[in-house]
């Protein structure tokens, strides 16, 4: 089945991990027919987040919901462990979103750590928001360790397992 699938990379910490992982991601899906967008959070402009940013959002802020969340069918959402949990800032952006947009929609979750846990604390506490909203999550929630080890020099994921755990994700969110 074709969708239509935004993956959002959950920090925007520049030169993250993170956004390697995604462009992985992005990579595979790509290669299995899908149509994929990679919204980086690198890209979210700060200025965006005010007072009254729920009430008021910026031309900026909306075009980046309209082109990638309300595009989707589904999202993945690439995760690090920040503090035991996710990045606020995935958390602001989330928040964001018209709930509208999100409601019915799928989404896979990736998390990453440079310690041994893979993010399953913040991938399982991201899960609980997203079913508030009515999304719906897949169960195969790839945890990645040591995220530093398994990428090479120039920042690709290189590690075989790793790669085959996102490959088989990748099958699971064409037809989840």
């Amino acid at each position: 089945m074709n969708k239509k699938i935004t993956i959002v990379s959950g920090t925007n910490r520049q030169g993250s991990n993170t956004l390697k992982v995604a462009r992985h991601y992005m990579e595979v899906l790509e290669n299995k027919g899908q149509e994929v967008k990679i919204f980086s959070l690198e890209d979210l402009p700060l200025s965006t987040f005010h007072a009254n940013m729920y009430e008021n959002k910026s031309p900026e802020l909306l075009t980046i919901i309209d082109d990638y969340m309300l595009w989707a069918d589904a999202y993945v959402f690439v995760m690090p462990e920040y503090n035991g949990g996710y990045p606020g800032v995935l958390k602001m952006f989330v928040d964001v979103v018209p709930p509208p947009y999100l409601n019915g929609k799928k989404a896979g979750l990736i998390g990453l750590s440079s310690g041994k846990q893979g993010n399953c604390r913040g991938t399982d506490a991201f899960t609980n928001v997203l079913n508030y909203l009515k999304v719906s999550v897949y169960h195969n929630k790839p945890k990645l360790s040591g995220i530093e080890s398994l990428l090479s020099e120039e920042g690709r994921l290189i590690e075989e397992y790793s790669l085959k755990v996102l490959d088989d994700h990748a099958e699971g969110m064409m037809v989840f």
